[in-house]
């Protein structure tokens, strides 16, 4: 697969979400696998299992994206007997200019009755 450079964020029209729930002493196995497939950082949600997530632009061959990862998923278990097989989540994310969209979960708050003078 083509590496996309970040600074190409505006050529295409969203981003798929890759998100895997995988045992933790399975991780690393699916974050290097994540890297392979082009995904520039993967983050790491731990709870009792941990959820992988990592990012690539929706131009990427949607079906062959997925076969890759199911074929991956199934051949885990057998590398890491013991474990439950991993839960994989495509989620489809509409581009935004998150240049300006961060400002929506920012809000001002007064936090003295009085301005201070210098």
């Amino acid at each position: 697969m083509n590496r996309k450079s970040p600074d190409n964020t505006a050529n295409h029209s969203g981003w798929l979400e890759i998100s895997i729930d995988v045992n933790p002493s399975a991780r690393e196995a699916c974050s290097a696998f994540l890297f392979d497939l082009g995904c520039d950082g993967v983050v790491s949600e731990e709870f009792e299992n941990c959820i992988l997530k990592g990012y690539l632009p929706l131009e990427t061959g949607f079906e062959e994206l997925k076969e890759k990862l199911e074929l991956f998923l199934k051949e885990l278990v057998d590398f890491f007997p013991g474990i439950h097989t991993p839960e994989l989540t495509l989620t489809k994310i509409k581009n935004q200019d998150w240049s300006t969209a961060w400002r929506s979960f920012f809000y001002l708050e007064q936090t003295m009755h009085q301005p201070l003078h210098p």
